[in-house]
């Protein structure tokens, strides 16, 4: 029996589901320039440059070295050291305005793009959040735990009037966790500011005192007006941006996340006096790119360069605030015009389209071509071909006719019956460690017809020799997941109370018997029932290798740190009543490793770098608090489908 377990962060997490960024059917991104200087500044004898490299995907983790930078003051080359500024200095300050007169759509997508962020903040950053009302208010501290900070936007209220000015000094003045932090201040506002008590000059003297980075976000309403944030950065330096949808503001944190992870610090021991330009060329064979921009400091700010730099007088940012019924056009219009039923579907394409982008090929891989397709086999041509396959690796027999079974072996399963209700989430774990299960019949109703609420189904199994791992995903009705998983159940002991001698061998000859109990099931039900077909994912961790054979668009991520081992591309073929060959890897693994094994749920509404970072987040806790977390960050990508998620430890 599946135990149902909500933590305290599970409540605060799925009560924030609620506060779901509204997509749009068309995503309109911001064009994204390779390079950007995100700020300048120049001491008595030596000028430091920040630059974000955004490299192309395929690339995403490479290092540059000092000898793909060319710096140039006044147009004038200077010598110059590089480095990447590590993610563990980092220190992050969401400042945000929470201003009652934006109205109750903003602010809710205001703070569903910032736990969007929050997810993806790279491994090892800090994270503080500080509110703009009237009274400036530090609301969650630094903290490094991406739960703390997703539960302190949940206690974000409305205020009347932006104190945004004061805010970002409190931002810049907070006290480090560390000596060698780098500060970055990122600043969201909907309009001016009307309740600071110091003047915008005095807030850019701050940031400019803790060489803070900043980014100013806008959601100018109306959508002519200036705003608080982009008059900060025309005048402090840092890069400005406008979203005038939910989409745009989703898309714009999630640029300044990818950001962090490539900043680049460009040192110039010496350069011409009272410089007022600098550029950056970089020049690798994979991007070449170049940005110039004014040193901080040296002169007024010039006009807007492009549509992604906001054009704001330099002012002290004081006008009247716009009256409580102005939100943004376009987020209101998508409200009522397209309602929750289209959410879903945006965030399908939204989330795929940034998973193809943000997720390289692993190159450490193994994946075994699998074999051609069988002619279809009725079930006697199966046993026959399944008992070749048992004699070979000695090991698939049932549990009650082997020897010394270990009887401390956990097998741990979840049936789609077992959560049926909407944004619920049902979570078991292997008490002695190692393993655990989560799933949830998502956030929002199928957007096609399905036979049941909830077609997923999980296990996991922990012995004295191995773990082993299986998520399946019913398609037409979940007669074949179940009948699949039944097997995987009946087997599971085997697999994991002694050391199995052909993984590869022993997971094909698993398939072999569920699609052919799947073909005795489909058999016997009713007419409507019988095209029911599964995805399925069995892993199997033994003597210090992980195993994986999928069939279908269930998947596997093993990761170690912030590097991708196994990674499957997408499969259409499901498991039938007839024979179906799987895709196989292996790959050695290292204490530390954790397998995730999910339904296309998780793949969906979550992109492979946010799976990442929930995993990095929740590196510390029991198997069964990564899989509720990833179930729990699907649910608030806007779920539409079922989200079923199985994690392993590694086993050496």
């Amino acid at each position: 029996m599946a135990r149902a377990g909500r933590s305290t962060r599970a409540l605060l997490i799925c009560a924030l589901a609620s506060l779901l960024l509204i997509a749009l059917p068309s995503v309109a991104q911001a064009q994204t320039e390779p390079v950007s200087i995100v700020r300048s500044a120049v001491g008595d004898d030596d000028a430091t440059v920040i630059t974000a490299v955004r490299l192309p995907a395929e690339r995403v983790g490479t290092v540059l070295d000092g000898g793909d930078f060319s710096v140039f003051m006044n147009g004038q080359p200077q010598a110059k050291t590089a480095a990447l500024v590590p993610v563990d200095q980092l220190e992050v300050v969401l400042v945000l305005d929470t201003a009652e007169e934006l109205g109750a759509g903003t602010l809710s997508a205001m703070r569903g793009a910032v736990v969007e962020f929050l997810l993806s903040l790279p491994y090892g950053a800090k994270v503080s959040i500080v509110t703009a009302g009237a009274q400036p208010e530090v609301v969650v501290p630094f903290t490094s735990a991406v739960d703390e900070a997703v539960a302190g936007v949940s206690r974000i209220t409305a205020n009347p009037g932006t104190a945004m000015y004061d805010a970002v000094a409190v931002a810049a003045q907070l006290p480090g966790v560390s000596s060698n932090s780098r500060r970055v201040v990122i600043a969201l506002s909907g309009g001016s500011d009307t309740r600071s008590q110091q003047p915008l000059e005095v807030a850019a003297d701050d940031l400019a005192a803790t060489e803070a980075i900043f980014y100013g976000i806008s959601l100018p309403t109306p959508p002519s007006a200036g705003t608080a944030a982009g008059a900060l950065a025309n005048v402090a330096g840092g890069e400005s941006f406008v979203a005038t949808t939910a989409d745009q503001l989703v898309g714009l944190y999630d640029r300044v996340a990818r950001d962090l992870t490539s900043l680049y610090e460009l040192s110039v021991a010496s350069g011409p006096p009272d410089p007022t330009e600098v550029t950056v060329v970089v020049d690798t064979p994979f991007i070449r790119a170049t940005d110039t921009a004014r040193i901080f400091g040296t002169q007024p700010a010039p006009p807007a360069a492009d549509n992604n730099r906001e054009d704001v007088a330099v002012d002290d940012g004081r006008r009247e605030v716009p009256g409580s019924e102005v939100v943004p056009a376009v987020l209101s219009a998508a409200v009522a015009a397209l309602g929750v039923a289209l959410l879903f579907t945006a965030a399908v394409r939204r989330r795929r389209v940034a998973a193809a982008a943000r997720a390289p090929e692993a190159t450490e891989i193994t994946v075994l071509d699998p074999p051609a397709p069988a002619p279809a086999q009725l079930s006697p041509a199966n046993t026959a071909r399944r008992a070749r396959l048992a004699t070979t690796t000695e090991v698939l027999r049932p549990a009650d006719q082997r020897h010394g079974a270990t009887t401390g072996t956990q097998v741990l399963t979840l049936r789609g019956s077992d959560c049926v209700t909407l944004g619920k989430v049902v979570a078991d774990d292997a008490r002695a460690g190692g393993g655990g299960l989560a799933m949830s019949r998502g956030r929002l109703p199928k957007p096609t017809p399905s036979l049941d609420f909830n077609e997923d189904g999980a296990l996991v199994a922990v012995g004295s020799h191995g773990s082993f791992a299986v998520v399946v995903d019913g398609h037409f009705g979940f007669d074949a997941a179940a009948a699949a998983l039944d097997v995987t159940a009946e087997w599971a002991h085997v697999l994991v109370d002694d050391p199995v001698k052909n993984p590869e061998l022993a997971l094909e000859a698993l398939l072999a018997e569920a699609q052919d109990r799947i073909a005795t099931q489909l058999a016997s039900v009713e007419a409507r029932r019988q095209d029911s077909r599964t995805a399925i994912t069995l892993a199997l961790m033994s003597a210090g290798r992980c195993h994986v054979a999928t069939i279908g668009d269930t998947s596997a991520l093993l990761l170690r740190g912030r590097q991708r081992l196994i990674r499957f591309p997408e499969d259409r073929r499901y498991l039938g009543p007839d024979p179906m060959p799987a895709l196989q890897a292996v790959q050695k693994v290292r204490p530390g490793d954790r397998l995730v094994v999910a339904s296309d749920g998780l793949r969906d509404f979550s992109s492979t770098e946010h799976i990442m970072n929930v995993v990095q987040a929740n590196r510390s806790q029991p198997c069964v608090q990564t899989a509720k977390a990833l179930v729990e960050a699907a649910l608030l990508g806007g779920a539409g489908d079922n989200v079923t998620v199985a994690c392993l430890d590694a086993v050496t």
